[in-house]
C-alpha cells in the first residue's frame, strides 16, 4: 500500500470537492478522508474535518497546485467579479469568496479559522 500524507482540511465540502476536482485535472490522485466522520454532528467542523490526501509521491506537486487554486492563480478557475465577496478573515487575509456562499460558514484557506454566516443587512 502506498504511503498517503494529509494535504489539506477544509469543513466545507463544497469547497473539498473542488479543490479535488483540481487535484485530478492535474493527473494528481487524491482521496477525501472523514467523509461521513461527521454524521453524528450533522455537518462537518473542526473537530471533524474532511480531510485531502494524495500519495507521499505527489505531495509536493500537489501541494503547489492546491496553493495556486487557492490563490486564483489557475486558469479557469477565475469567477467574475460580480459573482465574488471580499470578505477580510481574523489573520488579515482578504478573502474572495462566491456570493451565493456569503450566508453559509466556511474556512480561511491560510489559518484554517472557521468563520460563520454574515449578519443580516
Amino acid at each position: 500500500m502506498e504511503s498517503m500524507q494529509t494535504l489539506y482540511s477544509t469543513s466545507n465540502l463544497a469547497q473539498a470537492d473542488l479543490l479535488m476536482t483540481v487535484l485530478r485535472n492535474h493527473g494528481i490522485d487524491c482521496v477525501l478522508d472523514n467523509q461521513y466522520g461527521w454524521y453524528g454532528i450533522g455537518m462537518p467542523t473542526s473537530v471533524t474535518p474532511l480531510v485531502i490526501t494524495v500519495r507521499a509521491v505527489d505531495h509536493g506537486r500537489a501541494s503547489g497546485v492546491l496553493r495556486d487554486a487557492l490563490e486564483g492563480r489557475l486558469k479557469g478557475l477565475e469567477i467574475p467579479a460580480e459573482m465574488l465577496s471580499t470578505i477580510r478573515c481574523g489573520c488579515g487575509k482578504d478573502l474572495e469568496i462566491p456570493v451565493e456562499l456569503e450566508d453559509s460558514g466556511f474556512e480561511c484557506p491560510w489559518c484554517g479559522r472557521a468563520t460563520g454566516p454574515r449578519p443580516p443587512a
